[in-house]
């Protein structure tokens, strides 16, 4: 998938123009992968088809995006979205950003493996006939984005799911309009255990974290995927296993906010009801007893 096509993380965007007061070249790649970067004088780069440029927001709006981005300092991917006016040199040009919460980098390959069970699968979706190593080529297409720069690793969405028992290193990828559970079996083996479509777009919080991953990511028939070991393992079971922690802390959070609404439910008290209604939009009325001291007494 190209970088245009992702739809996760923290999305925002910004108007962008140069500092020296000079246009854009009339050519800028609309849908491109771009880059923000801090310059040696803290100024704000945008590198576009390899050329730099030294930028600030167009309005008050873009500019404290511009800062939030560089004070979070959050991994993520950027592309442009339109350059304005477009077919002259652009006085502005329009990126749009997606964060995540953590990246990492895989320094073995990783080989996920594709059963007849997926192709078969594959093959109801797409309404034609598919082999394995064009359903390996399809997730290539759908699930990775492209190297960064050439010669570099490919990159993917990762988010973790604990495991299941019996089950190791259970984690979901999203690409272009789907996502695909990955699990690695007791044989060391990566396999894909599911298809879904994905087109609702996940911001990725500290209940469940997205993560930007590099590395020599690849998809192989089941039969012949080399076994899953080394140090990207390693880095693989920490990111589930990190997921899985943000899970833990998130679910404190709510049991502790469960806690102190049932604590102020208990101060309130309660009141008895005469009757209740249940609204056209779905929202119940409930007619309260007042006592003797009149609704003064209820509040």
């Amino acid at each position: 998938m190209n970088v245009s096509d992702v739809i996760h993380g923290r999305v925002s965007s910004a108007d962008l123009r140069r500092t020296d007061g000079e246009r854009f070249p009339s050519n800028l790649p609309a849908k491109s992968e771009v880059l923000i970067a801090e310059g040696p004088a803290s100024e704000t780069m945008l590198e576009v088809d390899g050329d730099r440029y030294e930028v600030e927001g167009v309005g008050s709006a873009d500019s404290d995006c511009l800062r939030e981005l560089t004070l979070r300092a959050m991994p993520m991917v950027a592309w442009l979205v339109q350059a304005s006016p477009g077919r002259v040199p652009a006085a502005s040009a329009l990126v749009q950003f997606h964060e995540f919460s953590q990246s990492h980098s895989l320094p073995d390959a990783m080989e996920i493996g594709v059963d007849d069970r997926v192709v078969e699968d594959l093959r109801q979706r797409l309404r034609r006939q598919v082999s394995t190593a064009g359903a390996a080529e399809w997730l290539k297409d759908r699930m990775l984005l492209p190297a960064r720069t050439p010669g570099a690793s490919p990159r993917a969405l990762l988010s973790g799911s604990p495991p299941a028992a019996g089950q190791h290193s259970a984690f979901r990828l999203y690409g272009k309009g789907f996502a695909i559970d990955v699990q690695r079996t007791a044989k060391n083996r990566l396999g894909i255990t599911r298809i879904a479509e994905s087109r609702r777009r996940m911001e990725g919080d500290d209940s469940h974290p997205i993560f930007l991953v590099v590395g020599n990511i690849r998809f192989a028939d089941a039969s012949v995927a080399a076994k899953f070991r080394g140090v990207a393992q390693t880095v693989l079971d920490r990111i589930v296993d990190q997921a899985d922690s943000y899970l833990g802390l998130w679910r404190k959070y709510n049991d502790l906010e469960r806690q102190t609404i049932l604590e102020k439910a208990r101060d309130f008290g309660w009141v008895t009801y005469a009757g209740r209604e249940l609204q056209p939009d779905g929202v119940w009325r409930f007619r309260i007893n007042v006592g003797d001291g009149g609704t003064g007494d209820l509040w």
